[in-house]
C-alpha cells in the first residue's frame, strides 16, 4: 500500500505515535507500506518553524523523513494537473495540493483533518486516539 502522510500524522509518527489510531499504525507498520512524506508538508512545517509555531526546523523535518525511510515526495506536473480540480471546503492550498498528489500518485491520505475528509478524493485514511 502506498501511504502519503498529512502534516500533523507525519510529526505524530516522528514523535508521538500515542496519537495514531490501531488501524493506521497497522498501516505504517506493515513492511508492505510505502511511505511518502511530501515537500509540500515540509514546506509547510518550515514555515510554521519560522513563525515558531512548531519545533522542528527543515533540516530536521528531512531527518525525519530519512528516519523513516519514507520516500520525499516532490512537486510534479501531474500533481498540479490534479490540484485544479481538487475542491476543500477551507481552501487550504497545503491540504489542497497534499490531496492532488495523494490522488496522482494512487496512494491513500492518512489524515484527521475534517475538512480534508469530508471532500470527494477516494484516498483517504482517518484513524487517530487523540
Amino acid at each position: 500500500m502506498r501511504v502519503l502522510l498529512d502534516s500533523h500524522v507525519f510529526l505524530w509518527v516522528l514523535n508521538n505515535p500515542e496519537f495514531i489510531g490501531p488501524k493506521s499504525l497497522g498501516i505504517l507498520q506493515d513492511s508492505d507500506t510505502q511511505l511518502f512524506i511530501s515537500a509540500v508538508s515540509v514546506w509547510e512545517l518550515g514555515l510554521k518553524y519560522k513563525k515558531k509555531k512548531q519545533p522542528y526546523s527543515i533540516t530536521e523535518l528531512l531527518d525525519g523523513v530519512q528516519e523513516l525511510n519514507a520516500t520525499f515526495l516532490k512537486l510534479e506536473k501531474s500533481h498540479l494537473k490534479k490540484f485544479e480540480n481538487i475542491d476543500l471546503e477551507h481552501k487550504d492550498p497545503f491540504d489542497m495540493l497534499l490531496v492532488a498528489q495523494s490522488e496522482a500518485e494512487f496512494s491513500i491520505f492518512m489524515t484527521v483533518d475534517k475538512s480534508i475528509l469530508g471532500s470527494k478524493s477516494r484516498y483517504l485514511l482517518a484513524d487517530a486516539s487523540k
